[in-house]
């Protein structure tokens, strides 16, 4: 759930009002829904849980009346926040602008062809990266502690997820400026 622009070369190429845009949209939504609905849950059956048995009804109506009201401000001031806090860590990873490419003039001027090894590593910097992140962050811990393996798994998925774009970014940046 992005609260800053993208990487303004990346908006340029898939324009405004994108698929991209609206995964962001569709992505922010469902998370707000998700932690909303998580925290009150949890926040009913550990207060309802709490309450005297004698309290029927009414215990579960107060536990339901904490829990929106702790939902609430956990989904709108908590993940606001902590947009706030990705929004941070996303400008900070933005690669610097390339120069877009100008076309020269007059006649006789050769246009710049990189070397075939200049394109192999392109490729293998828009390709390696991301699913090396991934790899990485899931499978090596299923492999290192298989006790605690598939816990470890999830929250290297979360991580990537988090880490996800600025290796993206940062990837095609290095794949473009080969090219260049």
């Amino acid at each position: 759930m992005r609260t800053v622009a993208y990487h303004s070369q990346l908006q340029k190429r898939v324009g405004r009002g994108s698929a991209l845009d609206w995964l962001n949209w569709w992505v922010g939504l469902f998370l707000r829904v998700a932690v909303f609905l998580a925290v009150l849950i949890g926040t009913v059956f550990s207060v309802w849980d709490r309450l005297p048995a004698s309290w029927h009804f009414c215990g579960f109506l107060l536990a339901y009346d904490i829990g929106v009201l702790v939902a609430g401000l956990i989904a709108s001031f908590g993940l606001s926040h902590w947009m706030r806090v990705l929004g941070d860590f996303w400008s900070q990873t933005e690669p610097p602008e390339l120069p877009e490419p100008t076309t020269p003039e007059g006649i006789g001027v050769a246009q710049f062809q990189p070397a075939i090894n200049s394109k192999i590593l392109a490729l293998a910097w828009k390709v390696v990266p991301l699913p090396t992140l991934l790899l990485a962050l899931t499978a090596l811990p299923l492999l290192a502690f298989p006790e605690q393996g598939i816990r470890l798994a999830w929250l290297g998925l979360a991580l990537s997820a988090i880490l996800g774009y600025p290796v993206w970014t940062w990837s095609d940046y290095r794949s473009r400026r080969l090219l260049h």
